[in-house]
């Protein structure tokens, strides 16, 4: 059996980093966007914020709950749901999102090492429903960012 380790404290983290973007309710994702690092991090814990950016009255303030994100590095190597071999079709692509909330630093921590010398981290945001009519009739539009706890990989 293996041992789960969890850490006393929370590991330390010189640098934090945010990428932020709106997303309407009328929109179903963003494009991606992307962070580059000027040498090799490690990135160890994420907090995300879902904000509301319209006051319509009988909708719904979003939260990361109802949010997905897809994140990779150097458009390669997926952090969220792993790249289906030999499928192209945007429901594929909607397979490698995962909720928002799942990496905010209150659940996990990560160690996410990214070792060539200027790593892009990049992130898509989408709702977690599909249907535009749904979706529309039910959330305020908002913004979110993902806020990372990083250190340089020399500083380690």
């Amino acid at each position: 059996m293996q041992e789960i380790i969890v850490p006393r404290m929370k590991p330390a983290a010189y640098d934090t980093w945010e990428i932020r973007d709106s997303l309407a309710a009328a929109d179903l994702e963003t494009s991606r966007l992307s962070i580059e690092f000027p040498e090799p991090y490690l990135v160890v814990g994420a907090h995300v914020s879902v904000i509301a950016t319209t006051n319509t009255v009988d909708l719904v303030i979003p939260t990361a709950e109802d949010i997905l994100v897809l994140m990779d590095v150097d458009d390669q190597r997926r952090y969220t749901n792993a790249k289906v071999i030999g499928q192209t079709s945007s429901a594929s692509r909607g397979m490698q999102y995962v909720t928002l909330a799942a990496l905010d630093t209150r659940y996990r921590d990560l160690h996410m090492k990214l070792d060539s010398p200027r790593a892009t981290l990049g992130l898509s945001f989408r709702w977690k429903i599909f249907d535009d009519a749904t979706r529309e009739a039910l959330y305020q539009d908002c913004d979110i960012a993902v806020a990372l706890f990083c250190t340089p990989q020399k500083g380690i």
